[in-house]
Order: structure tokens, then sequence, then C-alpha cells
């Protein structure tokens, strides 16, 4: 607990990035009600009622976003770990690093996760996830946890897109007020006070607003509660209160960096800010393109569907019932007799050159928009190129969104980084993690596991096991140093790897690289290519696989007939070893014994020089 933190200044910290960001959310939350089709104001919905039009959307903007967003489903990457040495023991420790990202990432979906994160970028501008431990001992899981934009906040001077300059930030949650002190110990004043302040929270914003408002609380009492991590003499802190009270008072964060620095867990990017220090989605510059879309296609519908008219004074007798029945498609006209001529004295204002004008200013304004989906587009349509070759037309045709792919790349790798030190921080305990790397080879990775005398044999053999002592009964046996301590493999705290994780592409994308260059060789040469390679490596499940890799059933005939052949085939085999045999006995005889005991001698030695081992009853 620190005593000199008062509830007053992180309530004002929050109160603080509230009022300074609303001119900003206000245009993050309209990029989001244009994504979802609410483009037109109740003012402008009124005129289309008055018209009897309907209120078309010719929605460009979910076009851009769900283009965008399937590039990005379609380039994703897997975290990959590199040693800080050429050494055997540094690249199995990275192995296993990259073994233990993955096992976190995939058990949060991450990938699922980023793809959300892609979308607010685009759309709301920030956006991030916390990374954060729960559970105790055994089941102490790592979790990535989504901050919704409706939902977080942070410092608004922070000027970094990738917020390493932030000072706070957090998240806030409303809460039936009897269901707090089912969660956080209070004392029966505090319930009292907790209760009296429930009406309201400590903003008036719609953001932050309790959702939804649709109906009313009537006696259901709520309040806000906020979770905010902020500096506090250079380190960072925790606390979770409400405006009047701490429900967990403030202190040092419990989460540590690679150094052991306190840190903060949330892990915020936000691809464009303004020179006035606003935050936004690129979304944001394409808006006035869609209402002018939205305008030009209105207008030009309006010109098409009602006409002008004019007359002289009193030509007409009932101006309105005239309009009326020329803007009707099964009206009719009555023109005065005798009044003056039609098209001089009355009728009807040309506008076919300026409903075609419009129209095409429409279509000007929607090509614009379509601009960026149509490149991508394009790269899909493109043949005979491998992943990564689409990958990089995709890229050379989008560089429009390049600054907004490198920022949600940075993010990533600062997720990666989170992961990876509340894995040396908290997985202290003998851990296996499952692979899934390939389909037919699922294996598991043991983390902080006791070293055996396999793994000892392995680091001298450049990570073989001589076919000697393949099968000796104690080679799974963990072993113990001279000092009486126990040796662990793939120790985390002490792994010799570089914590900087590098993305690298997404091995279902490169598996299918792989199939698509090894069946072209096959097609060109199927001599000289294997079939049962180019199955391997296909993207078949296994089942499929197996089905095109089983023998053909074969007619009595044909089994008899290959029978046969394999019969003289061997004998031919038998008599041509049988004048050899005898000589390859006497010389296996006389160094064979030789031979063994160096090689015992030699795998003794290395065993005991990679560490002193107590007595042991181990026979090599």
């Amino acid at each position: 607990m620190e005593d000199d933190i008062k509830l007053e200044t992180l309530v004002d910290m929050f109160d603080e990035a509230d009022t300074l960001t609303r001119s900003a959310r206000a245009w993050s939350e309209k990029a989001r009600d244009y994504y979802d089709g609410n483009q037109y104001t109740a003012e402008e919905l009124a005129i289309f009622k008055a018209r009897h039009q309907p209120p078309t959307v010719n929605n460009r903007i979910v076009s851009i976003v769900d283009t965008l967003a399937g590039l990005e489903l379609k380039s994703r990457t897997d975290p990959k770990a590199y040693p800080r040495s050429l050494d055997t023991t540094s690249s199995l420790d990275a192995e296993a690093a990259t073994d233990a990202l993955r096992y976190v990432a995939d058990n949060n979906f991450f990938d699922d996760m980023a793809s959300e994160i892609f979308e607010n970028f685009l759309l709301e501008g920030p956006a991030g996830i916390s990374v954060e431990v729960e559970g105790k001992g055994k089941n102490r899981e790592i979790v990535l946890r989504k901050m919704n934009f409706s939902r977080m906040f942070f410092d608004p001077y922070s000027l970094d897109k990738q917020k390493s300059d932030s000072t706070y930030s957090g998240l806030i949650t409303w809460m039936d007020v009897d269901k707090i002190p089912q969660r956080w110990e209070l004392t029966d004043s505090q319930k009292l006070e907790l209760k009296a302040a429930s009406s309201v929270g400590s903003t008036d914003s719609e953001t932050y607003d309790d959702t939804p408002r649709w109906f009313s609380h009537g006696d259901r009492a709520r309040v806000m509660v906020v979770e905010m991590y902020f500096e506090h003499k250079y380190k960072w802190h925790h606390a979770i209160f409400t405006k009047n009270m701490f429900l967990v008072k403030p202190k040092i964060s419990g989460y540590k960096d690679d150094k052991g620095i306190p840190e903060n867990p949330h892990i915020l990017a936000c691809p464009k800010i303004a020179r006035d220090g606003s935050h936004y989605g690129p979304i944001k510059n394409k808006l006035p393109i869609q209402d002018d879309i939205n305008k030009r296609h209105s207008r030009s519908t309006d010109l098409s569907n009602r006409r002008q008219t004019y007359s002289k004074e009193g030509a007409i007798q009932d101006v309105a019932k005239f309009k009326r029945q020329a803007n009707d498609s099964g009206g009719h006209l009555e023109f005065p007799a005798g009044m003056g001529e039609f098209g001089k004295d009355y009728g009807f204002v040309p506008n076919e050159g300026m409903s075609i004008q419009e129209h095409n200013m429409f279509l000007a304004a929607k090509n614009d928009m379509d601009a960026l989906s149509k490149g991508a587009v394009a790269s899909d349509n493109e043949t005979n190129l491998s992943g990564k070759a689409l990958g990089r037309l995709a890229g050379a045709r989008n560089l429009e969104i390049m600054p907004l792919v490198n920022v949600h790349a940075m993010w990533k790798v600062r997720v990666y980084r989170a992961i990876w030190n509340r894995i040396r921080q908290f997985w202290t305990k003998e851990k296996w993690v499952r692979v899934t790397d390939e389909e037919q080879n699922e294996r598991f990775v043991g983390i902080n596991r006791r070293k055996t005398f396999r793994d000892l044999i392995m680091e001298k053999n450049n990570g073989e096991v001589p076919q000697e002592l393949a099968n000796h009964p104690k080679l799974d046996d963990p072993v113990q140093a001279a000092d009486g301590s126990k040796p662990l493999n793939n120790k985390v705290s002490e792994m010799d790897v570089d914590i900087f994780i590098e993305d690298v592409p997404d091995l279902t994308s490169l598996q299918e690289d792989t199939f698509e260059k090894m069946f072209e060789m096959f097609r060109v040469n199927p001599e000289k290519v294997p079939w049962e390679a180019v199955v391997k490596v296909s993207p078949l499940r296994a089942k499929q696989k197996e089905a095109l890799l089983a023998p053909q059933q074969l007619s009595p005939e044909q089994q008899q007939a290959q029978q046969e052949q394999q019969a003289q085939k061997q004998e031919m085999i038998e008599i041509e070893k049988a004048g050899r045999v005898e000589k390859v006995r006497k010389d296996a005889s006389e160094t064979g014994k030789n031979v063994a005991a160096a090689q015992q001698t030699g795998i003794e030695n290395a065993i005991l020089e990679a560490m002193p081992i107590q007595p042991t009853n181990l026979s090599i």
C-alpha cells in the first residue's frame, strides 16, 4: 500500500482522460457507426421521409474495412525466439521458448484477438490487450484480455503510437452494488457508502456510459469501477476504485519486465495521432468521401424522380396539385386552355444534364473509395503465384495501409514480449505445453523439467543418442549434481535466448506454399519426385493422407507374381552375400570388443565432463 497516493488523484487522472479525448472519441464512434451503416442524422432522415425517398446507404466503409481485415487474416504470423549464441543448448532453449509462446497465443486465441485489434485500429484508432496471469500453482495460466474501446482509457498527452510515453491506462466496468462485496472485502460502512453513491457513475460521457440504456434500471443499483495502472515515483502501480473509495488499494504492479522492473500489462497502440494529440483511425479520413457518395446518390435519385416546374403568375391555378401530379409516375397533368404556350409560359425545368453530372460525381467518389479494395481483390485474381509472392503483390498495391500494418506488427511483437515476461516470472514449476505445429507429429515440450542422462548425452552428441545407448534402462532417469542440486531442462528463468521476439510466416501458409512447389515438380517430372513426398507435405488431413498412401488392392494373380519376383530377388541377394559372411564375422570378432570399449569410455567421459554426477549404479 502506497499511503501517499490519494483517491482524488486517480479520479482526476480518469476525468482528465475522459475530458481531453471526447472530441477524438466522437470521431471514433462516428467511424464505427458508419461501418454499421448508421450514416444519416435525424434531420437528414426527416428529409428523406418528406421526399418519400428511401435513405439508401452505399456503404463503402464496410467494404474497405472488411477487405483490409481479410488481408490481415491471410498474413497472420507466429512468434519465434532466437538464441543469443550458436551452441546447441541455446538453440534448444530458443525452440522451447518459441513453443511456449505459441502455446500461450493458441490457448488465448490470440490470432482472432489480434484481428479484432486490427479492425479497431482501422475504425476507432486506439486499441490494446492486457497480458495478465490468473490462477495459482500448477493451474496458473497467462491470460490475454482485450481492452474494448468503450471501456479503456489512457494518458491523453501520450504522442507515441506504441504508447511508450503513456503514464497511465485503465479499464472501466459497471457492476451491481450487491456484487462488489462478494468480490472484494468491504467494511459495513464502506458498503453503505457504496450504495449511497451508486445512482450515478463518475462520468457523463456517452462512451463510458452504462449500457444498454434502453431500459430503466429501477431498483438495480450500479456503480462504475475503474482499474488503473499508473506511474508513481517512476514505478508502475495498480489500483481498483470507485469515485468514492478504493476497492484494491494502490500497490506496486506485480508484473515485471525482462529486467525485473514493475511494468504495465496494458499493451496499447494507435495508428494515427493528430498534431493536437487526438487519436484516431485511418477510416476517419474516408468519412467525408462516404458522405459525398451518399449525398450525390441521394441528389441524383431525387433529380431523377422529381421535376421542377415553372409558370407565369396565374397560369396554374393549383400549383401544389400540379407538382404532385408531375412527380407521380401515374399522375394526370391539366394545362390551362388559352392561357399561354406550354414550354414557354409554363412547363418543366430541364434537369437531365444536372442529373447526369450528379451521377458522374457519385461514381467518381465511389471509385475513389473502392481503389484500396480493388487493389486487394486484384492480388487475389493473380494466378501461378506462391503465397509469399501474393503477399508481396498485395503489399505493393496497398502502400496506403502499410503504416497501419507496421503499427499492428510492432504491437504484436510487444504483446509477445509481455507474454515472455510473464512466462519467465510465473512459470517456475514443471509445466508441459502441447505443440501442434504438425498434424501427425503432436508432441509435448517440458518447461522446467528435470534433466536426465538422455539430455546430457544428447548435449554431447549433437542432439542425438548413440545407437548402443538407445535402449539403456536408466537413460531417462533424472540426474543430480555433486552439490545435491537438481538441474532443470528448459529453465525459462535462465534461458540464454534473445528476448526480442520476431514474427515469422504462419506455418499453414508455409505448408501450402511448399505443397504448391512440390506438386509442380511432381507434375513436371513424376519419376524423380516421389508421390509419397507430395502427399506428406499437402494440407490434407491425416486420414485423407493415409487413404492416398494406402497400398492398392491387387488381384490374386498379381499378388502371386509379385511374391515370386520378390522371392527371386531375395535369393540372389543371399547368394551374393554368402561368400562374404564368414570374413565379416571373423573381422568383427577381433575388433568389436575394442571399438565398443572405446565408445563406452568416450561417452562416460563426456557425461562426467558436462556435469559431475554423484555415485550411481549406471552401467554403460
